[in-house]
């Protein structure tokens, strides 16, 4: 703030200078005295100038003063405002680990409370439910009962029902099963007799083409035989036309007629005629060549495994549904096979029908393309059943391929 120094009274006793102690007169006292104001005056304005420049100088100083003071003053409000800062920094670093746990166990305690709260909640939804559940329990049991007797009624109605249908379907049942069981009698002895006449009629047939082929040959036979008749006659008039031309006075000479020869009785077991070729008769005493009917059989294991295993290879190769095989081959006597059993398979390997018999024979029809197996004195065995052979004789005729036959060099097969 600025002072003013207020200017010197002229009249103050403090104010006279030392020249005003000495008395003048006169005009010198005048000069002296005017003189003495101008100094006055000088030092006056001089005094006032200075007072105004220390004014002016105060001023400056006090500005300062006031500039220093605001900065002390900031500086002290900056330092108390660092020193509060420092403090509640080192109060909040002190008291903040605290501060952390009387948070937590304030929310410790909170959540304790509020788990307990929800516990007592949840214990008391629990006993509600199970109240309700034993109410429904209870109401359930009432219902159940009601429904379950209703039931037991119903269900013994049922039953009872149900026992008289069992009773009139238990008496059908046992009179279907009489008929039933008299049916299927009656259908066994059917099929004994359909499979008895089955295999008479094989049996029946292959006598039937036995005998064809006999008659063929006793045809053929007799052709043969009336052809070498007709021979020896021409033979014979030649010879008498001659004898007539060289002799002419002789007395002709009387022959008798040439026997022809008898046919041999054909048994029904005999074998075929083509098995053993009949020779003529002749004029001399010797008795004809007959070829032995059952040369000896050959029984070596060896040659009796070849030709089962050629036989059914062979056999194996025909063009049927159902497939024979050899099972048993007990010896071989000439054109005859001995002991023998021929089963049958179908495509699966099972066994459909077989044959057993003391003799069989392997005829290869060339012109046909057939192969014949002829059986005698056996059975046939099917569906678990033996049934004899019609007459003593069963035949199988198969498709097969000649040629296989001929180079095979089986010498107890015959050709047609």
């Amino acid at each position: 703030m600025d002072h003013e120094i207020p200017p010197p009274d002229p009249d103050s006793d403090d104010e006279r200078g030392p020249s005003d102690l000495v008395p003048m007169s006169g005009e010198e006292g005048l000069a002296e005295l005017g003189r003495q104001h101008a100094a006055i005056a000088h030092w006056l304005e001089q005094s006032h100038r200075d007072a105004t420049a220390n004014r002016a100088q105060a001023r400056e100083l006090i500005d300062a003063l006031d500039r220093a003071r605001e900065g002390h003053e900031y500086m002290g409000r900056s330092l108390r405002d660092e020193k509060r800062r420092s403090r509640l920094l080192v109060l909040g670093l002190a008291f903040a680990p605290l501060l952390a746990v009387v948070v937590v166990w304030g929310i410790w305690n909170q959540m304790d409370a509020v788990r307990t709260d929800v516990g007592d909640r949840v214990d008391g939804v629990l006993r509600e439910q199970e109240r309700l559940r034993r109410e429904q329990s209870d109401l359930a049991r009432a219902d159940l009962e009601t429904v379950q007797r209703e039931r037991v009624a119903g269900l013994d109605a049922e039953i009872d029902r149900l026992a008289s249908q069992l009773d009139s379907t238990r008496a059908g049942l046992l009179a279907a099963q009489s008929e039933g069981s008299d049916r299927e009698s009656g259908l066994r002895a059917r099929l004994t007799e359909l499979e008895t006449a089955h295999g008479e009629l094989l049996g029946l047939r292959a006598e039937v083409r036995t005998l064809r082929s006999r008659a063929g040959a006793d045809a053929a036979r007799n052709d043969a035989q009336e052809r070498e008749i007709r021979e020896l006659e021409r033979a014979l008039g030649d010879a008498r036309a001659r004898a007539a031309t060289a002799q002419p006075t002789a007395p002709p000479i009387a022959m008798a007629p040439l026997p022809m020869p008898a046919s041999p009785p054909i048994a029904p077991d005999a074998d075929p005629p083509d098995a053993a070729p009949w020779a003529p008769a002749t004029t001399t005493d010797a008795a004809p060549l007959v070829p032995d009917p059952h040369p000896a059989a050959s029984r070596r294991p060896g040659d009796l495994e070849r030709i089962r295993t050629e036989l059914n290879r062979l056999l194996g190769a025909t063009d049927e549904a159902v497939s024979y095989r050899v099972d048993r081959l007990g010896g071989v006597s000439g054109e005859d096979l001995l002991d023998v059993r021929v089963v049958g398979l179908d495509e699966a390997g099972q066994t459909i029908r077989a044959l057993e018999a003391k003799r069989a024979e392997v005829t290869v029809q060339r012109d046909r393309g057939q192969v014949r197996l002829s059986f005698r004195d056996g059975h046939l065995e099917l569906a678990g059943r033996q049934a004899p052979f019609f007459e003593g004789h069963y035949a199988l005729e198969l498709a097969s391929d000649p040629e296989a036959w001929r180079i095979s060099g089986l010498t107890c097969v015959r050709f047609e």
